[in-house]
């Protein structure tokens, strides 16, 4: 998932309606992001955040 305030790239750690707690790919550091900012991620995204992880 990609976070579209942050521009950060995860998987998704937890998910209620309003928030989506995220998770990078290469850690366990997690961060939330309203459901409203969440969508899935690329190819080309997810290679890319794993390149600078």
């Amino acid at each position: 998932m990609v976070d579209t305030q942050s521009k950060r790239v995860g998987f998704v750690a937890e998910e209620t309606d309003q928030v989506v707690t995220l998770r990078t790919i290469a850690s366990a550091a997690e961060w939330d992001c309203p459901a409203t900012a969440a969508r899935a991620a690329t190819p080309d995204e997810v290679a890319a955040a794993l390149a600078e992880e």
